[in-house]
């Protein structure tokens, strides 16, 4: 795939993005007066594992998603909409090429598809991207995570349920 790159919106003539995930500052006059270089920005992995780059506009830095960035340029992403998110088809949040990118809904079972399910225990979960056990739960407040770093650990817990929000009873569990 050739690399293309687009305008950022909101950054029109300083900063661009390609659909391989790449930023690039343009070259410019800054807010001092000097040249600023044209160059490919080095971007970051926030603690949620995606990768950021740090945009700056009238001497202040915001934090942007890369792919967040692209969905906005190749895929006429609206932010703000409620419940659309852009996705990665691999769930590899730092694949950024815009052929691994969509837009999708997020609910929470779209939460589950990088979740591979127990062989052992039913409403058990591995998170191949946090690298972590999780069981949902229900609580007054609804349905929430909880994470664990073994297995067994999670079929513990007394409130486990599954993603659809059914409880799962003790002696339901395979152990």
């Amino acid at each position: 795939m050739k690399e293309e790159f687009k305008t950022i919106e909101g950054y029109e003539g300083v900063y661009e993005i390609s659909n391989l995930g790449n930023v690039k500052s343009l070259e410019r006059i800054g807010n001092a007066g000097n040249l600023v270089d044209l160059k490919i920005l080095k971007g970051n992995i926030d603690i949620n594992h995606y990768p950021t780059v740090t945009l700056y506009k009238n001497g202040v830095g915001v934090k942007k998603h890369i792919h967040v960035l692209i969905g906005v340029a190749f895929l006429n992403y609206k932010t703000g909409i409620h419940g659309e998110v852009v996705n990665h088809k691999d769930y590899n949040r730092e694949n950024n090429n815009l052929s691994n990118l969509y837009i999708g809904i997020y609910d929470i079972e779209n939460r589950l598809n990088h979740l591979q399910k127990s062989n052992k225990y039913k409403g058990v979960y591995y998170d191949k991207i946090f690298k972590e056990w999780k069981i949902y739960v229900i609580t007054d407040l609804g349905k929430k995570i909880k994470k664990f770093k073994k297995e067994i650990e999670a079929s513990q817990d007394k409130n486990i349920c599954c993603p659809n929000g059914r409880k799962i009873k003790k002696e339901h569990i395979n152990i």
